[in-house]
């Protein structure tokens, strides 16, 4: 049990520094670009869903994307309405560090870390960025094998209880993501867990939809120390993915069989995040402006301003 216990410590400590020094070193590569580029999208809608996905994708973290948001709406550089695609876009985005992690990188770890060491040593900044970039990406690779083989022993109670029906599996997802603050943690151990043959992909499913919901805490967190159009973003933002996990909560079947045939377990849990978060924002995308009005009321309703 000491053992395991401290497998699953190891791993999770990885996981979450690796994923930090990820983001730094693409955050350096990036620079301001996300600023500039958000701040010209006010009334393009598809251009800022697409904006928001880039900008996910690069930081490696949706819950940083839409605090961003959050801040930047905050400051009076963006409306809510031109914030709103870039969430959904955002939500989309956070498929790929799930997407990145399933890449068969198990037979390439030491020339790849030697890069990263030789990378980091380099004087100029890009080439330092990219090492560490290299760096915290096969350590939040360590640590997920690290949680695999914790996964086993931790995971049976859990998973025996999801096993028995999608809703507490998605109470789980919910929880577990909203103490460890990190979709992509939830997403690692979903995959142990199908890779230890202790859930199946269903229950995964309901897991990661969980996780969509639980991942908005921090989120919601910054939205109410915000001003108002700060925090009309973060209630967008966890109106989306609240109401979108919900919905789709009794099709679980049908995202499950739509990544059944991934080539690996993180391989299905980055597809089950990308369809869901995809459809929801299809969804979504379209009801933007009377979703916009609303939350308006509701924000007068609730926070009327002072005379």
């Amino acid at each position: 049990m000491r053992e395991t216990g401290a497998w699953l410590i190891a791993g999770l400590g990885l996981l979450l520094l690796g994923l930090t020094v990820l983001r730094r070193g693409l955050q350096a590569l990036t620079g301001t670009w996300a600023a500039r580029r958000l701040e010209a999208l006010d009334g393009r809608p598809l251009s800022a869903l697409i904006a928001g996905g880039a900008v996910t994708a690069a930081l490696q973290s949706s819950s940083a994307a839409t605090i961003f948001l959050v801040g930047a709406a905050g400051a009076g550089l963006l409306r809510l309405e031109a914030a709103m695609p870039a969430v959904l876009g955002a939500n989309v985005g956070s498929a790929v560090t799930l997407g990145v992690f399933a890449l068969p990188l198990d037979r390439a770890w030491a020339p790849l870390l030697a890069l990263a060491g030789g990378l980091a040593l380099l004087p100029r900044r890009t080439p330092r960025a990219i090492g560490a970039a290299l760096a915290g990406l096969l350590g939040a690779l360590f640590g997920l094998r690290a949680l695999g083989r914790a996964a086993a022993a931790v995971g049976a109670p859990v998973t025996a209880a999801m096993a028995e029906h999608p809703l507490r599996a998605f109470v789980a997802g919910v929880v577990l993501t909203a103490i460890l603050q990190s979709s992509t943690v939830a997403g690692g151990l979903s995959a142990a867990w199908l890779a230890a043959g202790q859930a199946d992909l269903k229950a995964a499913t309901a897991f990661l939809l969980g996780a969509n919901v639980g991942t908005t805490l921090d989120t919601a967190a910054a939205g109410l120390l915000s001003p108002r159009e700060g925090r009309l973003v973060a209630a967008w933002h966890v109106a989306v993915n609240a109401v979108g996990a919900v919905l789709f909560l009794p099709a679980v079947d049908l995202l499950a069989r739509a990544a059944a045939t991934a080539p690996s377990p993180l391989a299905a849990v980055a597809a089950v995040q990308f369809w869901f978060n995809a459809l929801s924002a299809a969804a979504f995308f379209p009801l933007m402006n009377p979703a916009a009005r609303l939350l308006r009321a509701v924000d007068r309703r609730l926070f009327p301003p002072r005379a």
